[in-house]
């Protein structure tokens, strides 16, 4: 799944322009960055945008129309810090602090883990699906301590979603960023690391569903053939979204050391990973 140098700077140019193109509210431009059955995950664990559907048909928009004019429109800019790009095939990894300026002038710094599943229509690079991984609670935490602005920028942030995508859509919005893996998930995912690294398969099993899938690089494999490449696997800064944690992780992988990205998905409700897909060049 390695890339050449070409490829690799296209597939990261085409994940570079999104968030530039939400900066400069060039909103056709990044309408025209995703594929006509794009979907969008921001954050992941909330509903997605897609730009095929017509959630609010009455407003003769797409939701991927609605998701832009709801959450991008609203921002007076979007500046990006990017620690770490990992491209594998067509998939680009991001780990990224965003740094949105929201109504009211009310900054914030919100650590995230951007997924690109990039694909080609009408013969040029596309995003076919945006998976942003952040802890929702804890930006709606550090926004409400900038005071007054922040509450009011909070305000007029689910104003904007009551009347672009619907109250109903807002609901299972708000339900989204207060369910899933959040501690126990991430606690899982760096018990599962320590029992990897120490090969106690039967500890690893243990925080595991039965039929758990794993991706290395997204070509799939299982658990006994991760422990025998001897990753001595790490992972560190873990951020849950939805039913997934994502980390940056780094292993020992054909002689050498990578750095590169987690995604741990877990079942509803338990501390069982129900998929592992690790990402590194």
């Amino acid at each position: 799944m390695a890339n050449s140098p070409d490829a690799r700077a296209a597939r990261l140019a085409v994940a570079a322009a999104s968030p530039d193109a939400a900066h400069r509210r060039a909103r056709a431009e990044w309408l025209a960055l995703y594929a006509s059955d794009a979907e969008v995950h921001d954050p992941v664990g909330t509903p997605a945008c897609r730009k095929d559907v017509r959630t609010r048909p009455g407003s003769g928009k797409n939701d991927l129309e609605l998701f832009y004019d709801t959450f991008i429109a609203g921002m007076q800019g979007m500046g990006v810090d990017v620690s770490l790009d990992v491209v594998v095939g067509d998939v680009v990894a991001r780990d990224v602090v965003l740094r949105p300026t929201m109504a009211f002038g009310v900054r914030s710094a919100i650590p995230t883990r951007l997924l690109y599943e990039l694909g080609t229509e009408d013969g040029r690079l596309v995003v076919k699906r945006l998976g942003a991984y952040w802890d929702a609670s804890q930006a709606t935490q550090r926004t409400m301590r900038a005071g007054l602005r922040g509450k009011a920028s909070m305000m007029v942030s689910s104003a904007r979603m009551a009347r672009y995508l619907g109250r109903e859509w807002m609901q299972r919005y708000v339900a989204g960023t207060r369910e899933g893996a959040r501690r126990p998930g991430r606690e899982a995912m760096l018990a599962f690391a320590v029992a990897l690294r120490a090969n106690d398969l039967q500890a690893a099993r243990a925080l595991l569903t039965p039929g758990a899938t794993f991706r290395l690089r997204e070509q799939p494999t299982d658990l006994d053939a991760l422990a025998a490449l001897g990753l001595e696997l790490t992972f560190h800064e873990p951020i849950a979204s939805g039913d997934v944690v994502s980390a940056r992780c780094s292993a020992r992988y054909e002689g050498r050391t990578v750095d590169g990205l987690a995604f741990a998905t877990f079942e509803r409700g338990t501390r069982k990973l129900s998929d592992l897909r690790l990402l590194w060049e």
